[in-house]
């Protein structure tokens, strides 16, 4: 521990280490748990980072280890919040619900290893969930209701009552306190621990008449009746106020303005006849430099400074920068030695363990009237009490102790004498007595009885009996015993289920195996919706509509099987579906169901619940208020909506090909508390991964094949005459024009096959420029050598249109890893026919040396040359794209 660190390491953490090491060491408790904060930091000690750390008993030679190999006391340390730093408690309040979760984890997994090692392998669960101050006291609620264990709490200090110190100073508003505290979920965790507690452990008298009051929870006038009545031996259960029991709480803060220092030193500075009797040593903490201090506790230090100063008290006061936790009780020993006195002038003081302290090594005390102290003397008689704003009444008290010596012995006998109701073994048996009178009880979901033997008011009545309609339909309709356990009561239940169970899987033979619902018993509170709470057992069919008329056929069938339990009252349904209301009533009519049949319908995927109306002026149904209201507390809809949003739009950048976004939030059909999104219906031609169609593949294999047999009939039969030379130079044209057209189909279709729009306009481009080409090709008028270059110009334009596509594909596709390799396999086509292209044109190199290359080397064949090049290029880019797009699908 490092106590006086900063506000949050004072007497309240000692107070709990010392309180578990305690009740570990009590006879009859076997094993006791301190659940805290891990933190990984080198800013805190090491151990702050342990999981686990026993807590030694103080008489440890006295201990025992027989009990078992967990027992004893604990401090476990579960890691929620930020890992790496130390954070000060009200930034903890977000990292609640992640504490008890852990915490949860950590007392299941406990229950089962103590249940095997004492308890004949059954679950050994808590004795009670003590909380300590109000973020703990918030995840102690929330523990001892889903464990169904008791639980206690110590406020320590509360949050209204601080709200009140602070607006009375004036120096911060309420919004600009609640800011820097966040005092007001502190004060929401207090009354929340306050309304789950059947304890609650206070320091002072003063706590309860003048603190706890202030909450709504509390009730001064029936907590003195309650006590009246546990005095009277008469039971205050079902009375829902928490009994109050003051015991201790120590505090060890470091340099604090609420600590009334400066007062202090000016009242000793003032007292002439005390300076001459007395030294003042002010042990606050410790410290490093001042300027390393906090701006309140630097503030209060320079003050105290000015002070000594201001009355020469150089050689009369000390105040430590350091001390050990082992240094104490020397300094206590040394100022009763000294026959001195100890004081604590706080403005108000919660308790005051350091008073404790100081009456158990002998030395008398003077404190502040209003807290704690007042109780404390009023036990020990060791000291006098003081006004802490009268200057002259704290130095006239401390005089008086240090003067009178009779008055002195007096003090410090009473102290010694009384100190042993402060002890901790006192303290235990309190604590112990209290527990041992609570109601018994454990999380009955985790037991293995039928439930005949639990309290029927217990609330872990509602958890059991649940299970699902999963959907081979097995239904569970145990019912239980009623109230007077008749056989004949178990007997209908029985045939209830039989009946169920018989209709539905008679139904359902031959279905596809689907979920299909749930079946639930539970206790209905009472409420304003009579037909609901007359009900003894409560069908709750979840519908996901895949098949409306087999969900029709089913609930139908539901309601036959029990149809005489439905007439008289003792079954009701409820409806559970992702439709609004007025969708539920149209397919309940469209069923020839009646609404009416039904008590209650979860709507909009539980976002509303809804009533049959027992009024017709009120309509078929009746909205449930109070269930909105629930949802509504620290519902955050807001930042769901816009993570749902964020969401949505990384979807929509995975799939960024499509013009369209994929998944939007469908604004008209959302409601407060239920957020619709719109999906996109896929295009009919899109494929899922490994099913790309082949067709284009084949059909650029196809115009390649066509390409290369006009090619060789031309080059085989040219020879024969002069026309049938020039036909043939045609067909060879229409080929070379059949494999450029065919060659686009490949990339442009799979590139843009999840857009269809954009596959089928550039297709169709190039298409028709193809048609146009071998129809210019076969036009006798345009095959002359006038025409030579417009010729020419059709096959460039054929390649060059290929850069459109090209564009519109690596802005598409800019972050996929295939994009350069395919880049330049087509940069490879383009080349190849343009070079060839420009032999042909150019009638290179025969131009050039007339006669040379009639056989071989001809531009007309260097032409054919780069045209197979190129569309053996394009093959292989073919292939990586029908290859990407089985990969990826649409």
């Amino acid at each position: 521990m490092e106590l006086g660190r900063d506000s949050d390491t004072g007497g309240q953490v000692k107070y709990v280490v010392e309180l578990a090491r305690a009740l570990g060491s009590m006879p009859g408790v076997y094993r006791v748990d301190l659940l805290t904060r891990q933190v990984s930091s080198p800013d805190v000690d090491w151990s702050y980072g342990e999981p686990t750390e026993m807590l030694t008993p103080r008489d440890s030679e006295d201990y025992s280890d027989e009990m078992g190999e967990s027992s004893g006391a604990y401090i476990v340390r579960i890691p929620f919040g930020p890992k790496d730093k130390y954070i000060p408690k009200e930034l903890l309040w977000p990292h609640i619900a992640e504490f008890v979760d852990g915490a949860m984890n950590h007392i299941m997994q406990m229950s089962s290893v103590l249940g095997e090692q004492v308890g004949g392998g059954k679950p050994i669960w808590p004795s009670a969930i003590h909380g300590h101050y109000a973020d703990a006291g918030d995840a102690a609620a929330l523990l001892s209701g889903a464990l169904n264990v008791p639980m206690i709490l110590t406020g320590h200090s509360l949050g209204r009552d601080k709200l009140e110190q602070l607006l009375k100073q004036g120096r911060l508003s309420k919004e600009e306190i609640n800011s820097t505290y966040k005092i007001m979920r502190r004060i929401e965790g207090e009354e929340l621990s306050l309304d789950v507690s059947e304890m609650v452990i206070t320091s002072t008298r003063q706590e309860i008449d003048e603190q706890w009051r202030l909450y709504d929870g509390f009730d001064p006038i029936l907590e003195r009746k309650l006590r009246a009545r546990i005095k009277r031996n008469v039971s205050c259960y079902g009375r829902f106020m928490p009994r109050m029991v003051i015991l201790v709480l120590r505090i060890r803060r470091p340099w604090l303005p609420k600590k009334n220092i400066t007062t202090l030193v000016k009242a000793f500075g003032e007292c002439r006849p005390l300076r001459d009797l007395a030294n003042l040593a002010l042990i606050m903490g410790n410290r490093d430099g001042i300027d390393e201090m906090s701006s309140t506790s630097s503030s209060v230090l320079l003050s105290v400074l000015k002070l000594i100063d201001k009355y020469d008290l150089y050689g009369q006061v000390a105040y430590p920068k350091h001390h050990k936790q082992s240094d104490v009780p020397d300094i206590y020993r040394l100022a009763a030695k000294s026959k001195g006195v100890f004081i604590n002038p706080a403005f108000i003081e919660p308790f005051g363990l350091t008073l404790i302290e100081a009456a158990a090594h002998g030395l008398p005390m003077v404190a502040t009237k209003n807290g704690g102290p007042v109780d404390i003397h009023r036990v020990l008689d060791n000291g006098l009490l003081v006004d802490p704003h009268d200057q002259q009444s704290i130095s006239e008290a401390l005089l008086k102790l240090v003067a009178d010596k009779q008055l002195w012995a007096k003090c410090r006998q009473n102290g010694l004498k009384n100190i042993h109701q402060f002890s901790w073994p006192e303290h235990c048996k309190t604590y112990l007595s209290r527990i041992t009178s609570f109601k018994p009880r454990h999380p009955q979901w985790q037991s293995d009885d039928t439930g005949d033997n639990s309290e029927p008011e217990s609330p872990s009545d509602s958890l059991r009996d649940i299970q699902d309609i999963s959907l081979n339909l097995r239904f569970s309709f145990d019912g239980g015993s009623g109230n007077d356990g008749s056989m004949n009561q178990e007997v209908s239940s029985m045939d209830r289920k039989s009946k169920i169970e018989a209709a539905v899987l008679n139904w359902s033979k031959g279905k596809d195996s689907r979920k299909m619902g749930s079946l639930e018993k539970s206790e209905v509170n009472s409420g304003k919706f009579p037909a609901v709470r007359r009900r003894k057992f409560i069908v709750v069919i979840a519908l996901d509509f895949d098949g409306e008329r087999d969900t029709l056929e089913a609930t139908r069938r539901i309601l036959e099987a029990v149809e005489k339990e439905r007439a008289e009252g003792t079954v009701g349904f409820i409806l559970s579906t992702s439709l609004t209301i007025s969708e539920i009533q149209s397919f309940l009519v469209s069923g020839g169901l009646n609404p009416n049949d039904f008590d209650a319908f979860v709507c909009n995927s539980g976002s509303d619940l809804y009533y049959t109306s027992v009024n017709s002026e009120d309509g078929p149904f009746v909205v449930d208020f109070y269930y909105h209201s629930h949802v509504e507390y620290r519902w955050g809809g807001e930042g769901l909506r816009k993570t749902l949003i964020r969401w949505a739009s990384s979807v929509n950048e995975k799939k960024s090909e499509n013009d369209e976004q994929i998944v939007t939030l469908a604004e008209h059909l959302s409601t407060d508390y239920c957020y619709t999104f719109a999906v996109k219906k896929p295009a009919a031609d899109a494929v899922n991964p490994g099913n790309a169609a082949r067709w284009p593949f084949f059909f650029f294999l196809g115009g390649s094949m066509f390409c290369l047999l006009s090619s060789s009939i031309c080059h085989l039969f040219c020879c024969h005459s002069h026309n049938l030379n020039i036909f043939l130079l045609r067909i060879d044209y229409a080929g070379i024009t059949a494999m450029i057209i065919t060659s686009f189909f490949p990339p442009i279709y799979y590139i843009f096959q999840c857009t269809p729009r954009w596959y089928f306009i550039y297709l169709a481009a190039i298409t028709s420029m193809g048609i146009f080409t071998i129809i210019t090709l076969f036009t006798p008028s345009l095959s002359s050598p006038k025409y030579r270059g417009f010729r020419a110009l059709l096959f460039a334009s054929m390649g060059l249109f290929g850069i459109v596509p090209a564009i519109h594909a690596l802005v598409v596709n800019w972050g996929n890893p295939q994009r350069n390799v395919t880049l330049l396999y087509e940069l490879g086509v383009a080349v190849f026919y343009l070079v060839g292209t420009g032999f042909f044109v150019g009638r290179v190199p025969e131009r050039l040396k007339p006669g040379w290359f009639d056989r071989v080397g001809h531009s007309h064949q260097i032409f054919h040359v780069f045209v197979l090049l190129g569309a053996l290029s394009h093959y292989a880019a073919a292939l990586l794209f029908l290859d990407w797009r089985d990969h990826v699908g649409c």
